[in-house]
C-alpha cells in the first residue's frame, strides 16, 4: 500500500508507483480527501490571515492578494470551509484553496504553522482528479484519515507492506504490527522522484 502524504507531490507519487511496479508488486494508493486541495502551490500567505478565516471572514488584504494571483475575490466568489484548516474560494472559472498546515518539528517537538494558497484548477490537481476517477488513487471520504484504511487493509493482509514515512505511532495500541520495521518501507524525496529504502 502506498500512502500519499499530506503535502503530496504528484510526480513523487507517480515515481513511487513506477518503482513498486518495477519490483512486480501489486499495490493500492490511498490519499486523504484533502489531498486535492494542496496540489498546485501558488504562494505562502501571512499567518495573520488565519484568524479571520477561522471566523469565516476573508480579510481585505487577502482579497487583494487573491486578485493579484488571478482569483475572484469574495463576495463575487463563494467562500466556505472544507475541512479543518482548509478553505475553498470558488469564482466563475477559477477556484483556489487556502490550507493551514500544522507540522511538528522533529528536533524540538514544537508545532509550526504555515498558511498556503493553492490553485484548484491547476494541472496537478486535474491530473490527481483523473487518477482518482480511474481508480489509481483511492481517495478516503472527507473527514476520514487514510491511515485507518491503510492499517485495516494491512492487518487483513499480513504479507503486505506500507510505503510511507509515517511512523503510525498514534495507532500502535490498536495496530501493534506498526512497530514491526519490516511492515513499513521508508523513502527519501529527491526533487520530483523518490529513493525507496527496500
Amino acid at each position: 500500500m502506498i500512502r500519499a502524504d499530506s503535502g503530496p507531490s504528484l510526480e513523487r507519487l507517480k515515481s513511487s508507483i513506477r518503482k513498486v511496479e518495477e519490483r512486480g508488486f501489486s499495490y493500492t494508493v490511498y490519499a486523504d480527501a484533502s489531498s486535492k486541495y494542496v496540489m498546485d502551490h501558488v504562494t505562502a500567505l501571512p499567518l495573520r490571515f488565519a484568524d479571520g478565516l477561522r471566523r469565516g471572514r476573508v480579510p481585505m488584504e487577502l482579497k487583494d492578494l487573491l486578485h493579484e494571483h488571478g482569483f475572484t475575490r469574495p463576495p463575487a466568489a463563494s467562500f466556505r470551509k472544507t475541512g479543518k484548516g482548509c478553505w475553498k474560494i470558488e469564482g466563475e472559472g477559477d477556484a483556489c484553496s487556502i490550507y493551514l498546515r500544522r507540522e511538528k518539528e522533529e528536533d524540538t517537538e514544537e508545532i509550526e504553522e504555515r498558511l498556503d494558497l493553492y490553485d484548484l484548477t491547476g494541472p496537478e490537481t486535474k491530473e490527481y482528479e483523473r487518477m482518482v476517477e480511474e481508480g489509481i488513487i483511492r481517495e478516503v471520504p472527507g473527514g476520514k484519515d487514510a491511515d485507518i484504511w491503510i492499517l485495516l487493509r494491512a492487518k487483513s493482509n499480513p504479507d503486505s507492506r506500507i510505503l510511507s514515512n509515517d511512523s503510525f505511532k498514534d495507532w500502535e495500541r490498536i495496530f501493534p504490527f506498526v512497530r514491526e520495521e519490516e511492515r513499513t518501507i521508508r523513502f527519501e524525496a529527491k526533487d520530483h522522484s523518490i529513493v525507496i529504502q527496500w
